[in-house]
């Protein structure tokens, strides 16, 4: 059973006549009622029965016409995207991702691309991740990468790597003398820092959520020397003595700053949160995008994982 086949029985059960299903499709009705007779040999079954003055798919036919609709789509949708890649309508690539992520991902994007894809242009827009989704909700971005929970439920996810959130104390900290080695590293036991001040990211952060539930699992409310927005303001107030944080775990490697807390996994909680790619409609999303997307999730493993 060929494409051209598949479609004659998508026209049939649309038409509910093999006579005006044949008129649609250009064809005349006994070359179409042989096709049928064909098709049905094939599949081992009958695919139509007559209703009345209708001619309606069986159980059989029904399903043949579900996944021949599934078949179609993905063909178009194929021939869409090699027709894009060669009249050039994929040459520009726009998307979102916060400034901290562009920061660490980004780079390594845009290195692959001017090395393997010149052609392509890359049109980020660097905002929160709240304002991102808005952005790809209203339509003025076709997707975005954020991190997947507190999930929009307006938006499709797919998830593409994940992160932990780590404790982050300053190296001079009489705390660090308290660290566990594990054989993931070294943990901390957020009771021996119940006490401490500490450096949170405000409620319209997707981190908030996060940094609730350690709480909520510690059983103390933070005493907060200070709310920022921005996990570099966060990490380098860390560093300087001001207050312990909650931060991103990559940024125990990165080679930004000179100074760094001291990084430690949270003792007895999965503080791990999943990173993904936002979109409305999958179908929105293009080969060109697709790959872009893959080479994200590649480059987010690796970042955690060093």
């Amino acid at each position: 059973m060929d494409i051209r086949e598949i479609s004659y029985i998508i026209a049939i059960a649309d038409k509910q006549s093999i006579t005006a299903a044949a008129a649609s499709l250009f064809i005349s009705q006994p070359a179409l009622s042989q096709a049928l007779r064909r098709m049905e040999a094939e599949a081992g079954c009958k695919l139509f029965v007559r209703s009345g003055n209708m001619t309606v798919p069986t159980e059989a036919g029904r399903l043949l016409v579900e996944r021949g609709r599934l078949i179609l789509n993905a063909r178009d949708k194929m021939l869409s995207d090699v027709r894009g890649v060669a009249d050039g309508r994929h040459k520009t690539l726009r998307f979102g991702i916060s400034p901290f992520y562009s920061k660490y991902y980004l780079p390594d994007v845009f290195r692959y691309y001017v090395q393997n894809l010149p052609g392509v242009k890359l049109e980020v827009v660097e905002k929160s991740s709240l304002d991102l989704e808005r952005m790809v909700i209203e339509d003025e971005l076709p997707f975005c990468f954020v991190p997947a929970l507190p999930a929009n439920p307006e938006l499709h996810y797919c998830v593409i790597g994940s992160e932990e959130i780590m404790l982050a104390v300053p190296q001079t900290h009489p705390a660090n003398a308290l660290a566990d080695e594990s054989k993931d590293g070294l943990r901390m036991d957020l009771l021996y820092v119940r006490d401490e001040p500490f450096i949170l990211l405000p409620p319209k952060q997707k981190v908030s959520e996060l940094q609730t539930r350690i709480f909520h699992y510690a059983g103390f409310t933070p005493r907060v020397s200070y709310a920022t927005s921005n996990w570099d303001t966060a990490m380098i107030l860390t560093a300087c003595g001001v207050g312990l944080s909650f931060l991103p775990g990559l940024l125990r490697y990165s080679p930004l700053y000179d100074v760094r807390p001291s990084f430690y996994h949270i003792m007895g909680f999965d503080a791990s949160r999943q990173y993904a790619v936002a979109y409305r409609s999958e179908e929105s999303l293009g080969y060109s995008a697709e790959q872009l997307i893959t080479l994200m999730g590649d480059i987010v493993r690796q970042k955690n994982t060093l």
